[in-house]
């Protein structure tokens, strides 16, 4: 007879497999296009002169990770825009400062 404690462990490890399984290994969806530039005015006052603050948001999950910033006119080119945040190119420093995105087909996924 199987002991009650193996039935739990194989029923995690079979609910942690299944769930690995939907969300691809992916549970903050960085992968997937659904990611926006969102204007982030509360620190606006700590960035260099000539550069926004931005929040990278995903509306599906109801997240958001800040800290980035760019120039006025290539918020102006991406607002709206779906992206990949696992495809945003910054810099590791202090506000993030973002290289380049690569937008993508929020189709497609």
């Amino acid at each position: 007879m199987i002991s009650r404690s193996k039935v739990y462990a194989y029923s995690f490890t079979t609910a942690f497999m299944v769930g690995c399984y939907l969300t691809a290994c992916d549970p903050e969806r960085q992968k997937r296009c659904e990611w926006y530039l969102v204007p982030n005015p509360k620190a606006n006052n700590l960035m260099e002169p000539g550069w926004v603050s931005l929040c990278a948001a995903n509306f599906e999950l109801g997240r958001q990770k800040c800290l980035f910033t760019a120039k006025p006119e290539f918020v102006e080119r991406f607002n709206g825009v779906p992206f990949k945040l696992s495809e945003m190119e910054y810099h590791e420093d202090i506000p993030r400062k973002i290289t380049s995105i690569t937008v993508c087909d929020p189709k497609g996924k």
